[in-house]
C-alpha cells in the first residue's frame, strides 16, 4: 500500500506469475548489489546535482519481497529505492520476459545499450531508471499524472550518455560471476514480442518521447523539456521541495473530451480547469450529479468550443464569463432536480409533480446543450 504523503515511481512489469530463472537466495543478493551500485556509482557521481536542488535528500536502498521496484520519498525527505528480488529473478528469464517490463521497453525504443536485453543490460538500466526518478523528484520535475515525462527521460538520457549506465553495467559483471549467475545468454527478444510491447505503449512511439502522445511531439521537444526542467529546479530550490505545476492549459471549459475507465470510453464536457486535474461532466452519468476529475494527459479532445471575444474578432477560443456562471448554476439545478425526481418516483404523492419536474429538467438540459455546443 502506498504510504500517505509519499511520492512513488514504479518500474512496472507484466501481470501474472513468471517462472523465476534464479533462486531466491541469489536473487536477493543480486538485488542488494543493485542498491550498493546505486550508491557507489550513481550517487557518488550525481550527488552534487541532487543536493543542489534538494539539500536535505538522503539515499536509502532496500530489497523488496516481490516484483515491485520503485523510488519514493517519505516525509523526512529520504529517497528510498526498492529493488524487488522477484523482479531480478524474472528478468533473468530472458529477453522476451525483460521486453515486457517498462525498463525493457525503454531499452528497445530508445536504443540504450544498443537495444540489447541481456541480464547485465536490463539490470543496469533498472538502476539508472530508478535513480533518474530520484533526480527528477529532487529537481521538481515530477508531477501528478506525469511521472515518465520529457524531463524524466532527459535525466535518463544523460545517465546513459555520460557513461554512468556503462559504469553500473561494468561493476555488475563481476558480481554476477561471483554469484554464479550466467550473463552470456541471448540478448535479443523475438520480433513479435517487440512489436507487441512497443505497440501497446504510446510513450515509446518515437525516440525522445516521454509521456502519452509522445509520437506527435517533434524535434523541438527536448529544448522545451530543458526549459521546463530549469524552471522546476528554480522553484524546487526556493521552496526546498518538489515544485507543483498548474494543470495543462490545452483545454478550456466547454470542450468536448473523451477518456478511458477500465476499458470503457466515456465522453463528456470540460466543466472546470483545476490546479492538477480537469473536471469533466459525462454525457451519460452513472448516477445523478456524477462528475470525473481526470489528469490532462489522459484526456482526448473531441471538439473545441469556438467563441469570439467582446471585440468580435473571429478565431479566438474563449468562453464568456456569464456563460460559465450560467453553466455552473444550471448544473447545480440539474443535480437537485435529478435527486427530487428520484425521490418522487420512490414516494409518489402528487401525480402532477413528476411531469413538472421532468419538464424542468428537459428545459435545463436543452439550455446546457446550447451553451456547451453553440
Amino acid at each position: 500500500m502506498r504510504r500517505a504523503g509519499a511520492l512513488r515511481c514504479t518500474d512496472r512489469g507484466p501481470r501474472g506469475a513468471v517462472k523465476a530463472a534464479l533462486d531466491e537466495g541469489r536473487s536477493r543478493q543480486l538485488a542488494a548489489a543493485l542498491g550498493e551500485l546505486t550508491r557507489q556509482v550513481l550517487w557518488a557521481r550525481h550527488a552534487p546535482r541532487v543536493l543542489a536542488a534538494a539539500p536535505r535528500t538522503t539515499l536509502h536502498t532496500r530489497v523488496g519481497a516481490g516484483h515491485a521496484t520503485n523510488h519514493r520519498v517519505d516525509r523526512a525527505e529520504r529517497a528510498i529505492i526498492t529493488f524487488g528480488w522477484r523482479m531480478v529473478a524474472a528478468k533473468a528469464a530472458g529477453p522476451d520476459e525483460s521486453a515486457r517490463w517498462l525498463s525493457g521497453r525503454e531499452i528497445l525504443a530508445r536504443g540504450y545499450f544498443g537495444g540489447r536485453l541481456g541480464l547485465l543490460d536490463v539490470l543496469a538500466h533498472v538502476v539508472c531508471h530508478e535513480f533518474a526518478h530520484l533526480v527528477q523528484t529532487a529537481e521538481g520535475a515530477r508531477r501528478r499524472h506525469s511521472v515518465h515525462n520529457a524531463a524524466f527521460y532527459l535525466v535518463l538520457d544523460t545517465l546513459h550518455r555520460d557513461g554512468s549506465a556503462d559504469a553500473v553495467r561494468g561493476a555488475l559483471a563481476p558480481i554476477c560471476a561471483r554469484l554464479g549467475v550466467r550473463t552470456d545468454g541471448p540478448t535479443t527478444a523475438r520480433a513479435d514480442v517487440v512489436a507487441q510491447v512497443l505497440g501497446d505503449d504510446p510513450r515509446h512511439a518515437a525516440a525522445g518521447s516521454g509521456s502519452r502522445g509522445a509520437g506527435r511531439r517533434g524535434a523541438g521537444r527536448g529544448a522545451a523539456a530543458e526549459r521546463g526542467l530549469r524552471r522546476g529546479q528554480a522553484r524546487g530550490a526556493r521552496s526546498g521541495r518538489p515544485a507543483v505545476r498548474r494543470c495543462s492549459t490545452r483545454f478550456e471549459p466547454g470542450d468536448r473530451v473523451a477518456f478511458q475507465v477500465r476499458g470503457r470510453r466515456i465522453t463528456g464536457c470540460v466543466q472546470r480547469i483545476n490546479r492538477r486535474s480537469i473536471t469533466v461532466l459525462p454525457d451519460v452519468p452513472d448516477r445523478p450529479g456524477q462528475w470525473w476529475r481526470v489528469g490532462p494527459t489522459l484526456l482526448l479532445r473531441l471538439e473545441a468550443r469556438p467563441r469570439t471575444t467582446d471585440t468580435g474578432l473571429p478565431g479566438v477560443l474563449a468562453m464568456d464569463r456569464r456563460d460559465k456562471k450560467r453553466i455552473e448554476v444550471l448544473q447545480k439545478k440539474r443535480s437537485k432536480l435529478r435527486i427530487e425526481i428520484s425521490t418522487v418516483k420512490r414516494f409518489p404523492d402528487d401525480p402532477a409533480e413528476l411531469p413538472r419536474l421532468e419538464q424542468e429538467l428537459a428545459a435545463i438540459e436543452a439550455e446546457l446543450e446550447k451553451l456547451k455546443l453553440p
